[in-house]
């Protein structure tokens, strides 16, 4: 029993990771806050990551592959500032989207916990 107490716990932060994601829109009303919001969830997902990979919950070529998944959404996010700052306000909301959609991936990832 023991053992599924930090397996309960990962899977409550996985949880919370997913709520957070789902529920950036509503929470942010300008450009510049959803993509403080994706960002965020990019170093909650880092963080996560890390933190099963050091109690061993998922393996290390797991945690590498959200480790990419993160890398890729932070691109998509710097790409997304840059269509907003060249006046492409559709096209830096679009690739918001993108990057959200990498962090789900990410969390399929984890919620694998292959080892």
């Amino acid at each position: 029993m023991r053992r599924q107490r930090p397996l309960l716990a990962v899977l409550g932060l996985l949880a919370l990771l997913t709520a957070a994601c789902a529920s950036a829109p509503p929470r942010c009303q300008t450009f510049d806050q959803c993509a403080a919001v994706v960002t965020v969830a990019i170093t909650e997902t880092r963080t996560l990551a890390t933190d099963l990979l050091a109690r061993r919950a998922i393996s290390p070529a797991t945690a590498q592959r959200v480790q990419d998944l993160a890398d890729e959404a932070r691109a998509t996010v710097e790409h997304a500032r840059t269509l907003a700052s060249q006046g492409n306000p559709s096209g830096a909301d679009a690739a918001l989207e993108v990057a959200k959609g990498v962090l789900l991936r990410a969390e399929a990832a984890l919620k694998e916990r292959r080892r």
